[in-house]
Formats: C-alpha cells, structure tokens, sequence
C-alpha cells in the first residue's frame, strides 16, 4: 500500500536484519512541531489552520488505506521550510481489524493517545482524531488540555476531538478539517484581535480600551475641523498592539524563515511601532 500525499513521509520499503523489521523512509527536511512551537511561543490561529489542515489532508489518505497512525504527536510532525506539515513515524501503526475487539499492544504518548488505545477497545481513525484535538491545544497552548484546555477560536473543536466516546468525536479527517474551515469566518476575526492576555480582567480592560477609542473617534467625528482625528485616532492606539500581540502570524513567519532570534523579532516590533506612530503624528500635526 502507497501513501500518496505532500502532508505524509513516504516509505520506500520494508525490510529485516536479524530478524527485526525496518523500514525506509523519505527523509523529511524542516523542524518537528515540538520545536517549532517552543521557538515560537503558541501559535497564531491562522498557522494552526494551516497545520492541522494539512495533518488532517495526510490522514485522510492514511486512513483510506485501513491505517491508524495511534502517535500523532508533536515530535512526529515536521513543519517544512515552506509551512507544510508532515506525518512521519509510523512505527507503531496498525490496519483496522474487524475481527478484534482491541488492539493486541498498549502503545501511544500519555496525552495524545486515547483512550481506546489502553486496551479498552480496538482503536480506528478516530484515535488519531484524538490526538489531533490534543495537538491543537498544544499549538494554542503550549500545554495538553488536560494542563490547561485553550479559550481560543478552537475550544469548541478540541473538546469535541477528545471526547471519552469515540462516537461522540468527529467522524473523519475530512469534516474535522470543515470544522476547521468554519472556524476561518467570525470567531478567528475575533481571535486576531488582541486582547490583552487570557485572563477575564484584561479582557474586560481591552474591552473598555475600544470603547474608550470608538467614543473618543465619535467625538471628533462630530466636531468640525476635527474629522481626521476620527481616523488617526484608531490607528494611533490600536495598530500598534496589533503589531506587537501579531495575531496574524505574519511578523513570526518572516522572522522563522530568516532564522531571526526573539531578541530581533522584539527589536524588529518595536522598530515598526516606532515607525507607525511617527508617521501617524506627522500627519496629525500638518492638519
């Protein structure tokens, strides 16, 4: 059987030294997601989007072929150098057996494995389905759900993967990566909006710094001569955290590909804040 997919290592072959099997593998260049994330922080939603659409495009190929990966971790997924996402180490996978009941060895990394894979039951896709919702708090997170589960745009769907029941989770790969794409509308708006931290105070006083922004704004709206503070006003205090919380991602991709540290990312911030706000000034001081 041949895994055809950009999101899955390929295998070459099979074979036995001294009686023990091995396999060859397509060598994957890029950093595992454990790495990647501990470089990086937690992840913005628009890269954990794009990294479990592609890990849930890898198994869905995987498991047409009757095959459960049972280790979907952060360590066994590479993050190529162009953003792609790859499924490797399939040591201690398996083909769907109708004829068990349970799986023959209790295999599978305490956090993303589930529960069926403790013998309880013969574990199938939705095994993987599992350890995907545990992957996406970790990229949210930095910690499994049990630590601490994520009050982001994915909540909802994390809970959902790593229900007890297997029934109770999403059917396949596919409509996993649908609810994924659902979630790109409304609520990961919402989600790049900084907010100060996740603690409820801070959001309360984010909530109240826009309030006090959009009144400010109205205000000069209305006063004559004074419209074009209406504008800079917005910009002058909410781009800026916008640029410094960097919800879209788009400042750490830059700075991943270039290989920068996190004492240049900050300084590379700063320098854009800097410069956003003295523009800003110099066009409300011609008016």
């Amino acid at each position: 059987m041949t895994v055809t997919s950009d999101n899955v290592a390929s295998v070459f072959g099979y074979t036995e030294i001294d009686s023990l099997p091995y396999s060859v593998n397509e060598f994957v260049c890029g950093s595992t997601l454990e790495e990647y994330v501990t470089y990086n922080g937690r992840l913005s939603d628009d890269e954990i989007r794009r990294i479990t659409l592609g890990i849930c495009s890898g198994l869905s190929a995987v498991h047409k072929l009757g095959i459960v990966h049972r280790d979907i971790t952060p360590s066994n997924i590479i993050i190529k150098d162009d953003g792609t996402a790859v499924i490797t180490d399939f040591g201690i996978s398996r083909l769907t057996d109708a004829s068990k009941s349970k799986d023959t060895q209790i295999l599978g990394t305490a956090g993303y494995a589930a529960p069926e894979q403790f013998g309880f039951r013969q574990t199938s896709a939705g095994a993987d389905i599992y350890a995907v919702g545990a992957l996406i708090n970790y990229m949210a997170e930095g910690v499994l759900p049990s630590e601490h589960l994520t009050d982001g745009a994915f909540r909802k769907i994390v809970l959902k993967c790593t229900r007890m029941e297997e029934t109770k989770r999403f059917a396949d790969a596919g409509e996993l990566a649908a609810a994924i794409d659902r979630r790109a509308g409304l609520s990961l708006f919402l989600s790049r909006i900084p907010r100060f931290g996740g603690s409820k105070h801070l959001k309360a006083a984010a909530v109240f710094w826009y309030i006090s922004v959009a009144v400010s704004s109205l205000i000069f709206l209305a006063a004559p001569g004074r419209r074009i503070y209406a504008l800079l006003i917005p910009a002058f205090f909410i781009l800026p955290p916008v640029i410094i919380c960097d919800k879209s991602g788009r400042i750490s991709r830059f700075c991943v590909r270039h290989n920068l540290s996190r004492g240049v990312r900050i300084i590379i911030k700063a320098a854009l804040v800097y410069i956003l706000l003295f523009s800003l000034s110099i066009i409300a001081a011609s008016f």
